[in-house]
Protein backbone atom coordinates (compact mmCIF):
# COMPACT_ATOMS: atom_id res chain seq x y z
CA UNK A 1 0.00 0.00 0.00
CA UNK A 2 1.52 3.60 -0.77
CA UNK A 3 1.32 5.95 1.96
CA UNK A 4 1.99 9.82 1.82
CA UNK A 5 1.24 12.63 4.58
CA UNK A 6 -0.21 15.61 3.45
CA UNK A 7 -3.00 18.20 4.51
CA UNK A 8 -6.38 19.00 3.33
CA UNK A 9 -6.62 22.33 1.29
CA UNK A 10 -10.02 22.31 0.38
CA UNK A 11 -13.30 20.28 0.93
CA UNK A 12 -16.19 20.91 -1.13
CA UNK A 13 -19.61 18.47 -0.18
CA UNK A 14 -22.38 17.89 -2.15
CA UNK A 15 -25.62 15.53 -0.65
CA UNK A 16 -23.33 12.94 1.48
CA UNK A 17 -20.15 12.91 -1.43
CA UNK A 18 -17.01 15.64 -0.84
CA UNK A 19 -14.32 16.08 -2.92
CA UNK A 20 -10.85 16.64 -1.20
CA UNK A 21 -8.15 18.62 -2.44
CA UNK A 22 -4.71 17.38 -0.59
CA UNK A 23 -1.44 18.59 -0.86
CA UNK A 24 1.47 16.47 -1.27
CA UNK A 25 4.90 17.53 -0.71
CA UNK A 26 5.43 21.25 -2.15
CA UNK A 27 3.87 20.76 -5.53
CA UNK A 28 1.53 17.91 -5.77
CA UNK A 29 -2.09 18.61 -5.22
CA UNK A 30 -4.03 15.44 -5.57
CA UNK A 31 -8.55 14.99 -5.07
CA UNK A 32 -10.16 12.33 -3.99
CA UNK A 33 -13.77 11.59 -3.77
CA UNK A 34 -15.19 10.25 -0.37
CA UNK A 35 -18.59 9.49 1.11
CA UNK A 36 -18.11 11.48 3.64
CA UNK A 37 -18.96 15.12 4.71
CA UNK A 38 -17.31 17.25 7.31
CA UNK A 39 -20.52 16.59 9.41
CA UNK A 40 -19.62 12.71 9.33
CA UNK A 41 -15.94 12.72 9.06
CA UNK A 42 -14.85 15.78 11.33
CA UNK A 43 -11.57 15.36 10.26
CA UNK A 44 -12.18 16.36 6.83
CA UNK A 45 -11.81 20.41 7.07
CA UNK A 46 -8.90 22.56 5.66
CA UNK A 47 -5.38 22.49 7.29
CA UNK A 48 -5.97 18.86 8.76
CA UNK A 49 -3.28 16.47 8.08
CA UNK A 50 -3.75 13.54 6.28
CA UNK A 51 -2.76 10.24 5.18
CA UNK A 52 -3.14 9.22 1.57
CA UNK A 53 -3.60 5.45 0.90
CA UNK A 54 -3.84 3.55 -2.19
CA UNK A 55 -2.88 0.09 -3.72
CA UNK A 56 -0.03 -0.45 -6.02
CA UNK A 57 -2.12 -2.26 -8.49
CA UNK A 58 -4.25 1.05 -8.95
CA UNK A 59 -1.19 2.90 -10.27
CA UNK A 60 -1.76 3.79 -14.04
CA UNK A 61 1.78 4.69 -15.60
CA UNK A 62 1.87 7.04 -18.87
CA UNK A 63 4.85 8.01 -20.89
CA UNK A 64 2.42 10.64 -22.54
CA UNK A 65 0.97 14.43 -21.67
CA UNK A 66 -1.43 13.77 -18.81
CA UNK A 67 -4.25 16.66 -19.99
CA UNK A 68 -5.50 13.94 -22.38
CA UNK A 69 -6.47 11.57 -20.09
CA UNK A 70 -9.51 12.00 -17.39
CA UNK A 71 -7.25 11.12 -14.08
CA UNK A 72 -6.56 14.62 -12.19
CA UNK A 73 -4.38 12.54 -9.75
CA UNK A 74 -0.97 12.67 -11.20
CA UNK A 75 2.99 12.50 -10.46
CA UNK A 76 6.00 12.85 -12.25
CA UNK A 77 8.47 10.08 -11.27
CA UNK A 78 11.76 8.56 -12.69
CA UNK A 79 12.00 4.36 -12.32
CA UNK A 80 14.58 3.40 -9.86
CA UNK A 81 13.93 -0.05 -9.57
CA UNK A 82 11.86 -2.77 -11.66
CA UNK A 83 10.98 -6.36 -10.73
CA UNK A 84 9.81 -7.98 -13.95
CA UNK A 85 7.65 -11.42 -13.39
CA UNK A 86 5.78 -13.70 -15.78
CA UNK A 87 1.94 -12.10 -15.21
CA UNK A 88 2.75 -8.74 -13.12
CA UNK A 89 5.66 -6.28 -12.37
CA UNK A 90 6.86 -4.23 -9.88
CA UNK A 91 7.80 -0.89 -10.43
CA UNK A 92 9.73 1.64 -7.54
CA UNK A 93 9.13 5.12 -8.98
CA UNK A 94 11.64 8.30 -7.12
CA UNK A 95 9.10 11.40 -6.73
CA UNK A 96 9.05 14.45 -5.27
CA UNK A 97 6.97 13.24 -2.34
CA UNK A 98 8.66 9.56 -2.04
CA UNK A 99 9.22 6.52 -3.30
CA UNK A 100 5.55 5.45 -4.85
CA UNK A 101 5.07 1.64 -5.68
CA UNK A 102 3.08 0.47 -8.77
CA UNK A 103 2.32 -3.12 -9.87
CA UNK A 104 1.35 -3.51 -14.09
CA UNK A 105 0.31 -6.70 -15.95
CA UNK A 106 4.05 -7.96 -17.84
CA UNK A 107 2.86 -7.06 -20.84
CA UNK A 108 2.43 -3.34 -20.55
CA UNK A 109 5.73 -3.45 -19.10
CA UNK A 110 7.33 -4.65 -21.97
CA UNK A 111 4.97 -3.05 -24.58
CA UNK A 112 5.35 0.53 -23.20
CA UNK A 113 9.70 -0.41 -22.29
CA UNK A 114 9.41 0.09 -19.13
CA UNK A 115 12.95 0.54 -17.66
CA UNK A 116 15.14 1.98 -14.90
CA UNK A 117 16.09 5.72 -15.11
CA UNK A 118 13.16 6.29 -16.69
CA UNK A 119 10.49 9.48 -17.00
CA UNK A 120 7.24 8.19 -16.29
CA UNK A 121 3.69 10.30 -14.77
CA UNK A 122 2.04 7.29 -11.97
CA UNK A 123 -1.47 8.36 -12.05
CA UNK A 124 -4.51 7.35 -9.57
CA UNK A 125 -7.88 7.92 -9.99
CA UNK A 126 -9.38 9.83 -7.16
CA UNK A 127 -12.04 7.17 -6.41
CA UNK A 128 -9.08 5.05 -5.44
CA UNK A 129 -7.32 6.87 -3.08
CA UNK A 130 -8.51 6.54 0.81
CA UNK A 131 -7.98 9.24 3.25
CA UNK A 132 -7.07 8.49 6.83
CA UNK A 133 -7.05 11.18 9.85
Amino acid sequence: MNSFNGHILEVETVGNLSLVRVALGKNTQWVSVVLDTPQTAPYLVPGEDIRVLFKETEVILNLQDPNLLSVDNYLKGTVKEVEAGEILSRLVLDTEIGELVAVVGSKSLKRLGLARNMSVLAMVKMNELILAP
